[in-house]
């Protein structure tokens, strides 16, 4: 009786060990991202593998908006970090402000032009992410 119950012991054990482990496993294909965020591509389907380190979904934060311009060759020297822009999104009717937070001081051989990266003042969920935007330094 001894032995029976000691085997009873062991595989309750083995069995609590084994749903902790089938837990974690569980836990561990569900993503999260640290911060409010709208997924804009799925680049996987349902029970696809997925090898470590490869993109699942691309996404986009809500909170701040940030912009990217393309700016050309000519404004390099007018445009700074910190200065102010007006900008407006035509298919959404927008008009708003932003503030350059980085530039790429890079000018591209195709298109003579360089990257300008602005955060939007105040968040607004009007400006959706991949929405075209025309922005001129403010006066």
């Amino acid at each position: 009786l001894q032995t029976a119950y000691e085997q009873s012991t062991f595989s309750l054990k083995a069995a609590e060990i084994e749903l902790t482990t089938a837990e974690k496993a569980l836990e561990d294909t569900k993503l999260r991202a640290p911060y409010d965020c709208v997924v804009a591509v799925k680049s996987k389907d349902e029970a696809e593998y997925v090898a470590a380190g490869n993109p699942v979904f691309e996404v986009y934060g809500t909170a701040e908006r940030e912009i990217a311009l393309e700016a050309p060759e000519r404004m390099m020297g007018q445009l700074k970090e910190g200065a102010e822009l007006k900008v407006t999104v035509p298919a959404l009717n927008f008009s708003g402000k932003a503030t350059v937070i980085r530039m790429v001081p890079v000018i591209s051989e195709k298109t003579r032009t360089f990257k300008v990266y602005a955060k939007l003042s105040g968040v607004t969920q009007a400006v959706i992410p991949g929405s075209y935007v025309e922005a001129i330094i403010a006066d």
